[in-house]
């Protein structure tokens, strides 16, 4: 029983670490993120201008199709990288495992101390899973490079 403070100490930081592992973000909703396709959504278009050698932290909005092609629903994204980031930035999602399920708004953190400055389109890498008959099913990697940008 000497041990118990010390387990105890371990579970604590082990509930730590896992807690903060995912983005302290609160997506957009459907006002300040509307689709009026229906066909998912990145909010903002364009991210806040950052500067060369100073801090940065800035949230962005997606939100999940229901329909991946017309019968063919979503039953979850798996955020699997933001290319193109300048030097020195890094992303976070707030989803488990970086999981989005369809029809729900999400969010990623942008932050860090970018290093190298330019205009940037970043490229959100996303793999889809449809559902069939309440089965998540694999069915193709996309990546979306045309709907945000920043300024370093």
């Amino acid at each position: 029983m000497k041990d118990v403070p010390g387990y105890f100490l371990l579970v604590m930081l082990f509930v730590f670490l896992v807690n903060t592992s995912i983005a302290q973000c609160i997506p957009m909703g459907p006002d300040e993120c509307p689709d009026p396709e229906n066909n998912g959504q990145v909010c903002p278009d364009t991210m806040p201008d950052g500067y060369l050698n100073m801090a940065y932290s800035e949230e962005a909005t997606i939100l999940v199709p229901e329909e991946y092609l017309p019968g063919v629903f979503v039953h979850h994204l798996t955020l699997t990288s933001i290319d193109n980031l300048p030097t020195g930035l890094s992303w976070e999602s707030n989803a488990a495992n970086n999981e989005f399920f369809a029809g729900n708004y999400y969010c990623f953190v942008l932050s860090g101390t970018p290093t190298e400055a330019d205009v940037f389109y970043l490229k959100i890498v996303v793999d889809v899973y449809i559902d069939l008959d309440g089965q998540a099913v694999y069915f193709g990697s996309v990546a979306d490079s045309t709907s945000l940008a920043m300024i370093i």
